[in-house]
């Protein structure tokens, strides 16, 4: 089977199905990747009113020399992703083919054009 069959077998708004459970997923990804990049950065305020967040955006944007909206925004489309490839996985990973081991004979880049591309968050540490 290929990512062209898996997509045939696929609902046209498989996403759509299962919207409200991508939104919540997406935002707890979205808090996790910013409290994560902050406690690597030693960030000394609290991450719990979006008015912290939005804060935390504007220092990342001042140190990086990059606008508030382009931190967020890459933030954002990680989250995005990981939430899209989880729901993905969770209610048609069923249609990806596997080998006996269980492993999938098709690759990630094989399932761009279902769940988009593969995006990474590259910690400093990283």
């Amino acid at each position: 089977m290929t990512a062209r069959s898996i997509l045939e077998q696929l609902p046209k708004d498989w996403l759509e199905q299962h919207w409200t459970e991508y939104l919540k997923l997406n935002e707890r990804i979205l808090v996790t990747l910013v409290q994560v990049k902050a406690h690597e950065i030693s960030w000394q305020q609290t991450l719990n009113r979006p008015e912290d967040f939005e804060s935390f955006f504007q220092a990342e944007a001042k140190r990086l020399a990059k606008k508030p909206d382009e931190i967020r925004g890459f933030f954002q489309q990680i989250a995005q992703s990981k939430a899209r490839e989880q729901i993905f996985e969770k209610h048609f990973g069923h249609l990806v083919p596997r080998d006996a081991a269980g492993n999938p004979t098709v690759t990630r880049k094989d399932l761009e054009p279902i769940v988009g591309p593969a995006l990474q968050y590259k910690s400093e540490a990283s």
